[in-house]
């Protein structure tokens, strides 16, 4: 069940994933569900981008950042940085070019579902949002999400291609399955140049350094 919590909350980040030239979003996440773990995911968790034209970063993180995983991508070099804190296990990985993009790869499966525009509208943040309602047959997971055009990409022609298939960028999506229904509402919305110290590739002396095989190999374990 946590798994599966975890694979919709970061597939729900992707969806999310539509940068301007500067930005700075984050987002609060409330997760409704019979499992127990629900209520303590729901508390003080929030998704945090950051991007400008030559660097972006996504964070989701609980609590304090007691837990959290953080992604740093240049779009210079086409490398990259994840970091993943759970309680007191730190692991590191270098993303590199090829793996980077067979990871954008993944996600041309969101945009082939088919997208409904609802003729409602909601202010965030200032921000005018239309509805658009998504289903995904493969999944059985609908997404209902508000986006607004006034926020366009312009960095990156993949992200521009989510803006493209959403048709704005999304300040608010409910994702909804058997299992759970996850929220992520912008908390904070800034067109600013973020600050530099946002976007290191370096890596903490006490995370340990592991491949993409070793994190396929630990997630069989679990």
């Amino acid at each position: 069940m946590i798994r599966h919590l975890c694979l919709v909350f970061f597939l729900t980040i992707a969806t999310t994933l539509c940068f301007a030239q500067n930005g700075h979003i984050k987002y609060a996440v409330n997760i409704t569900s019979e499992h127990p773990m629900a209520k303590l995911l729901s508390v003080g968790t929030e998704v945090e981008v950051a991007f400008k034209p030559t660097h972006t970063r996504l964070e989701a993180s609980t609590a304090a950042q007691s837990n959290f995983v953080r992604i740093t991508v240049s779009h210079k070099s086409g490398v990259g940085v994840v970091l993943a804190k759970t309680m007191n296990d730190k692991k590191a990985m270098r993303v590199s070019n090829k793996e980077k993009n067979e990871l954008l790869k993944s996600f041309d499966q969101i945009t082939r579902n088919p997208i409904k525009k609802v003729a409602v509208e909601k202010v965030i943040k200032g921000y005018t949002c239309q509805k658009v309602l998504i289903r995904d047959a493969v999944s059985k997971t609908d997404y209902i999400a508000y986006v607004t055009p006034e926020i366009k990409p312009t960095a990156d022609p993949f992200l521009k291609q989510i803006y493209d298939y959403l048709g704005g960028m999304p300040l608010k999506v409910l994702v909804r399955n058997s299992e759970a229904t996850i929220q992520l509402t912008a908390s904070m919305v800034s067109v600013k140049e973020p600050p530099a110290k946002l976007f290191k590739l370096s890596i903490p002396s006490d995370f340990k350094l592991v491949t993409v095989e070793d994190l396929k190999r630990i997630a069989a374990i679990r």
